[in-house]
């Protein structure tokens, strides 16, 4: 209960009211490191030590601290003796510190049995041996910082013989930071414990031991995470998480007696093992673990005795050094149930008993180094139902017999969503979603995949199209694929050619299975385009593939052949990383254009992350955006195509002016040719284009890089070289635009890459990066301007591109040499959000991640600017990036 008699108004607009108060009233006492205890310690004369404003207090008083460094008698060892008082500091820890001079504590409370009505709030204590030592007390503890303790930042003992505890021990939103012993409490077992509320302890040696229950707490480093102590203990852990730690981060003693409970905690990236229990004669070991993410640590679990008892549900266990190891004695029990366990250095789960019991049910274990499930001995028989064991190198069952086909096990792919970058969420079309399972889910984490579509039907070039179109049994035509497709479903094609012209009229994906445009392609028939997308009530994607072989003679455009690879009309489409190249229009027509792509009739495009090279039109080589279609493109290649007339890589012509915004931001636009007359890129009659760190150059076109008529442009780090520059009828380049060689790696081999040495580079430009590909290749050593060399030994990371972005952007960055990558992504208030690389070796060479905006549970984050980390051995950097809604 609240004591107090009065309450303080602190607070610096308030300052002048309080030195006007006549007199502050007795039961608030205040303490300065200038004031003196032979004043009455009011605000303008205050006491000198924080003891005799304790000594004077009675129940219900304040003890009010001024900012301000306290130590030596009266400042240490300071005791509330069982007043039900508030020590508090007015300014907080970070301006008030006690000292303990290396040999005393700061408070020491001891048997007053103090309770909850005793508060201490807001100081830093540095320096002592233990922060606050509590025997036979139980004050209220926040907003506490605990610095360099040689023993323990806090001690909370209850003697065994003084009877039960009469109120938990409450520690709240404190700091531990490089104490021996972040800290400890001792308290008999069914007693009440202490209460840690999102605490956050730092590089202590080891962070807590004892009888506790955690909620929302941090520990960062140290050698140990949380710790048993002598005779009992019971610990809790909810929604905490754990990071750093060195040796072990649940710890038990031998001659522990352990209960341990862990709920909705994240265990990453500790160099050390998770949990190492092991009991002897008739102690116990009772762990269970619900809901929690261990991922990326150097060891594992490792519980054995002869009474241990292990249970673990709806749990992500992934990347970690060591196996889920059980070794039960006697009695005791192992259960593991709807949990995915993969990707681990050892075997997924090795369990042994004697004759206890074995149960592992709905869990995936998948893609371990060693087995999936060994069970070496199974006194009391074992229980494997209902799982998912696949691809573990040395074998999906190790010492029983292999459980496939029965009890509703299988071994499949479960099909993970991005495994490499951490997230283990399903690919809606697993055979481990609830919809596909005959068991319900298996593993931990649900169909995550983007947001969940409908249908999804599978194309390959095995299939047959009167099976049903699933991945087991996939069509043989994209066309047929499309066909059965509804409104908002998804086409997913797997490898290899399909010669097809593939006409879409509804609003849905079409994607390819692997996004690898070399092995996924789309080829046209003899007389036409690659696709063609009309009348589509809503969006269309085209994902990931390779369209080529485009000649249409068909003249379904009001007569005239446009279009090559895609012609869209009257529809929304993205087209997204796809490598469109060779299509050809026919030349009996001026107006054909667009050789790759043509959008017209009040269309819109979003190209994004695209090659279009090496294809040619009468008008406009690689795109044409025309008739009130509008169009954002980023991060394209648009390189090597050809035209007579009007562009030679982009036209856009509206043919009326336009109020829409016309967005190109990053693209590399270059080495394009026009014959007769026109420009790299050409814009009529916009009103309101954006040109934002695009590369325009190199491109051989009579009327220069770029061509403006009737067009109001803004237009700022760009680079655009060659003369001439510009034909223009209006203002133009008023921003940071650079006008010199980009230096590419090899312009004439098609490398359009960036030599390290480019003004585009992230280096040399106050833009950040121009263009869309980064550093490729390093000068010769004392050639200076050539490229090529051996790239020197440095880590890179670059920004995120787009940037501000929606719905997703790629991270580049690359390593000198083969490493260890963890790539993951934070709020702005260090909280990780999501793991895009999850310590897998990777380099030498440029890699890249993908983030869509998501947390690891496939959550969508909310609109604002987060950071992400590149860190690989040594080497660790941050950049931030903004997501849009």
């Amino acid at each position: 209960m609240n004591l107090r008699k009065t309450t303080l108004i602190a607070g610096i607009c308030l300052w002048t009211t309080i030195l006007a108060a006549d007199p502050v009233a007795a039961d608030t006492w205040y303490v300065s490191s200038g004031g003196s205890d032979l004043d009455p310690g009011t605000i303008t004369q205050p006491f000198a030590t924080i003891q005799h404003g304790i000594d004077v207090a009675v129940a219900g008083d304040e003890v009010l601290v001024l900012a301000g460094f306290y130590t030596g008698n009266g400042n240490w060892d300071l005791d509330t003796q069982g007043k039900a008082i508030e020590v508090r500091s007015l300014d907080g820890a970070a301006s008030t510190t006690i000292h303990g001079g290396g040999t005393h504590d700061g408070f020491a409370l001891a048997f007053d049995e103090e309770d909850s009505t005793t508060i201490i709030d807001g100081f830093t204590i540095t320096g002592a041996v233990v922060g606050c030592d509590l025997l036979l007390a139980a004050p209220k503890l926040r907003n506490m910082v605990f610095q360099s303790a040689s023993t323990a930042g806090v001690r909370f003992d209850w003697d065994y013989t003084a009877g039960p505890a009469a109120e938990r021990l409450v520690v709240q939103d404190c700091e531990f930071d490089g104490n021996t012993l972040g800290m400890r409490s001792w308290v008999p077992s069914g007693e009440e414990d202490c209460h840690l509320r999102t605490c956050t302890f730092v590089n202590n040696v080891t962070s807590l031991q004892g009888l506790v229950t955690m909620y929302g707490c941090t520990v960062d480093g140290g050698t140990v995470g949380l710790a048993t102590t002598q005779y009992a203990s019971s610990q809790t852990v909810v929604n905490c998480g754990f990071s750093g730690i060195t040796g072990t981060v649940f710890a038990t003693d031998p001659e522990d007696a352990a209960e341990l409970q862990v709920v909705g905690s994240s265990i990453h990236d500790n160099p050390g093992d998770i949990v190492y229990g092991r009991s002897i004669e008739s102690e116990y070991i009772t762990l269970t673990m619900t809901d929690c993410e261990m991922t990326g640590n150097g060891g594992g679990i490792d519980l054995g005795g002869n009474f241990v008892t292990f249970t673990m549900d709806g749990c992500l266990y992934t990347g970690n050094g060591g196996s889920i190891a059980y070794d039960g004695a006697f009695a005791g029990s192992f259960s593991c149930t709807g949990s995915t366990v993969a990707d681990n250095t050892g075997d997924g789960l090795w369990v042994s008993s004697t004759n206890g019991t074995i149960v592992i049910g709905n869990t995936i274990a998948a893609f371990n180094g060693g087995f999936g499930i060994a069970v070496p001995l199974a006194g009391a028989g074992y229980d494997v139902h209902c799982s998912d064991v696949f691809g573990n190198t040395g074998g999906n069952y190790g010492t029983i017999a292999d459980q496939t086909g029965s009890n509703g096990n299988i071994s499949q792919d479960p099909l993970f969503c991005e495994a490499l970058a951490g997230d283990y969420s399903l690919d809606h079309a697993s055979p481990c979603t609830d919809t596909n399972s005959s068991c319900g889910r298996i593993g931990a984490r649900p169909a995550g995949c983007g947001l969940p579509l409908p249908t999804t039907w599978y194309v390959a070039t095995t299939g047959d199209n009167t099976d049903p179109g699933t991945l087991a049994q996939p069509f043989r035509d994209i066309v047929h694929g499309v066909v059965t497709a509804a409104n908002g479903d998804t086409v997913m094609v797997l490898d290899g050619v399909y010669v097809e012209h593939v006409a879409i009229t509804k609003p849905l994906l079409l994607r390819s299975l692997s996004s690898d445009t070399t092995a996924c392609t789309i080829e046209a028939p003899a007389g036409y385009r690659v696709i063609t997308v009309t009348t589509a009530s809503d969006t269309v994607r085209i994902d990931g593939f390779e369209l080529t072989g485009g000649y249409p003679t068909r003249g379904d455009s009001g007569g005239f052949d446009v279009g090559g690879g895609v012609l869209a009309v009257g529809t929304p489409v993205v087209i997204s990383n796809c490598h469109i190249h060779d299509n050809v229009l026919p030349a009996n027509q001026s107006q054909n254009a667009g050789g790759g792509v043509h959008v017209r009739e009040g269309s819109y495009l979003r190209l994004e992350r695209c090659k279009v090279a090496d294809n040619w039109a009468p008008r406009a080589g690689g795109v044409c955006i025309r008739h009130q279609a509008g169009a954002d493109l980023y991060g394209n290649v648009i390189v090597r195509n050809g035209a007579n007339l009007n562009a030679g890589g982009l036209w856009i012509l509206p043919n009326s002016v336009t109020q829409a915004p016309y967005v190109l931001v990053g693209n590399t636009v270059a080495a394009n040719s026009v014959s007769i007359n026109g420009s790299g890129v050409t814009f009529d009659l916009l009103d309101n284009l954006i040109l934002r760190n695009n590369i325009i150059a190199h491109n051989t076109c009579p009327t220069g890089q770029i061509g403006l008529y009737g067009t109001t442009v803004d237009m700022d780090c760009n680079l655009v070289y060659w003369d001439p520059l510009y034909f223009a009828d209006g203002p133009y380049d008023a921003g940071d635009n650079i006008h010199e060689g980009p230096r590419f790696c090899d312009l004439a081999g098609g490398d359009f890459r960036l030599n390290s040495e480019s003004p585009a580079t992230p280096g040399a430009s106050q833009c950040g990066l121009i263009g869309a590909l980064g550093v490729g290749c390093y000068p010769v050593s004392g050639v200076g301007d050539l490229a090529g060399g051996t790239p020197p030994p440095a880590f890179v990371l670059e920004q995120a591109f787009p940037n501000p972005f929606n719905p997703l952007t790629t991270i580049r960055y690359r390593l000198p040499r083969s490493v260890p990558v963890w790539l993951t992504i934070h709020d702005l208030t260090g909280r990780r959000v999501r793991v895009l690389k999850a310590g897998l070796h990777e380099g030498p060479g440029w890699g890249e991640a993908t983030w869509r905006g998501r947390d690891d549970r496939g959550r969508p984050m909310a609109t604002g600017i987060y950071v992400y980390r590149l860190q690989a051995e040594e080497f660790m950097e941050t950049r931030k990036v903004m997501l849009l809604k």
